[in-house]
C-alpha cells in the first residue's frame, strides 16, 4: 500500500507570481497611457462630484432594463410622432449655412445685450420704466436708423421666403 500523507503543500508561490504578473501588466497600461488613465479619472471625479456617477452606474448595471423602458417609450404613437419631429428638425439644420446662422445669432445676441442694457439689464418693457411710449412719429424715426432699417429688410426678407416655402407647400398638396 501507499504511505500516508503527512503534510499538504499548497501551491501559493503560484498564485502570488499569477498576482505579481496581473500587477506588472496593469503598470505597464497605466504607463502606456498615463494621459488617457489622467483624463478618465478627472472625468469620474466629476461625474462623482455632480452626482451623476451613481445614475451612470445603475443606468449600465440596468441597462436591459433601462432600454426597454426607453423602447415602450419610444413604441406609442406620441414617441413616434417626436422621433419624426427630431428627425425632421436634424435634417432641417444639416441644411442650413454655417456663416448665415452664425451671423444672425451674432445680431440676435446683439439685440438682446442691447435691450437688456436699456433699462438697466432688467429686460423690462420702455412702458413699465416710466418712459412715454413709442408714438407713430418716433416709429416713423426710428425707420431712418440705418441699424434698424437694415433689421427690418431682413425681417421682411426672411419673411418673403418663409411665405414662398408656404405656398409652394400649398400648391403641393
Amino acid at each position: 500500500m501507499g504511505e500516508p500523507i503527512t503534510s499538504i503543500q499548497r501551491p501559493q508561490t503560484a498564485a502570488i507570481k499569477s498576482r505579481q504578473s496581473t500587477h506588472e501588466r496593469v503598470m505597464a497600461q497605466l504607463a502606456s497611457d498615463e494621459e488617457g488613465v489622467i483624463a478618465g479619472l478627472r472625468l469620474l471625479g466629476a461625474l462623482e462630484d455632480k452626482g451623476l456617477l451613481p445614475l451612470f452606474t445603475a443606468m449600465v448595471e440596468r441597462g436591459d432594463q433601462v432600454l426597454a423602458r426607453g423602447i415602450e417609450a419610444l413604441n406609442t404613437p406620441s414617441g413616434i410622432s417626436t422621433l419624426q419631429i427630431a428627425i425632421t428638425l436634424l435634417q432641417w439644420v444639416g441644411k442650413l449655412d454655417p456663416d448665415s446662422v452664425s451671423t444672425l445669432l451674432t445680431a440676435l445676441t446683439a439685440g438682446v445685450k442691447r435691450v437688456a442694457g436699456k433699462d438697466g439689464g432688467t429686460a423690462v418693457s420702455v412702458s413699465k420704466s416710466g418712459a412715454r411710449p413709442l408714438g407713430i412719429y418716433d416709429l416713423l424715426a426710428k425707420f431712418q436708423d440705418p441699424s434698424v432699417n437694415t433689421a427690418i429688410a431682413y425681417l421682411f426678407e426672411f419673411l418673403a421666403g418663409m411665405g414662398e416655402a408656404l405656398r409652394a407647400a400649398r400648391m403641393s398638396k
